[in-house]
């Protein structure tokens, strides 16, 4: 499964691999996972309104308890408020996805395995020069927080300002409790930009939780 970061948009549903089991037997208790390339990022960010009461516990409603939408400016303060407050890491190692024999053991050192049709791929580390590399940045957001519609928000702000595009990994974050769970649906997100581009990418993010924590 290759990527080329300038080539579209696309979006595979995958099954992450908890480490030390055998990659080619998927287990019904495995965490289910999303990797997505926002390639082109063809959406807008502007466009992306919250609308679920399940997210916006403190949103006001009109008609009957529909929640009302919020404005564009309300969703970018919001999501800076959760990058801010979300525990952030740049990884220092490249990564990329190398191909996996189905009878081989998930390697130590990969953060998850993806599974497209028959064959398998692991996220492991490389060297900077590998074709594909990625500079990953880790994120798990604080617990209350409403982390809905990030994605596409990060997404889109690194195609404007850092002319990258994105690969997402959604994982199941090990805290595992009930406000996880309405944070972010019980996730964390490793992120990829191609590692030329991770030092723009790393600054934006920093930026936008220094903005957010003001």
């Amino acid at each position: 499964m290759g990527s080329n970061l300038a080539s579209g948009s696309s979006r595979t549903t995958i099954t992450a691999i908890p480490r030390g089991l055998n990659a080619g037997v998927p287990k019904p208790a495995f965490a289910r996972a999303a990797i997505i390339f926002a390639n082109e990022c063809r959406f807008s960010w502007t466009d992306w309104l919250v609308q679920s009461p399940l997210f916006r516990p403190n949103s006001g409603s009109i008609c009957g308890g529909l929640p009302m939408p919020e404005t564009a400016e309300q969703m970018h303060e919001r999501l800076r408020g959760v990058i801010a407050a979300s525990r952030f890491e740049a990884l220092s190692q490249p990564y990329a996805w190398q191909p996996l024999d189905r009878s081989a053991q998930l390697p130590a050192d990969a953060l998850a395995a993806v599974r497209d049709g028959s064959s398998w791929y692991a996220l492991t580390p490389v060297s900077p020069d590998a074709a594909g590399a990625y500079r990953v940045l880790v994120f798990h957001f604080a617990e209350g927080s409403n982390a809905s519609g990030f994605v596409a928000w990060l997404a889109a702000l690194m195609k404007k300002e850092a002319a990258t595009g994105a690969m997402v990994v959604c994982g199941f974050d090990a805290r595992a409790t009930p406000a996880l769970w309405q944070t972010s649906l019980g996730l964390f997100d490793y992120w990829g930009c191609p590692w030329s581009r991770g030092d723009e990418v790393t600054a934006l993010v920093e930026r936008l939780r220094r903005e957010g924590a003001h």
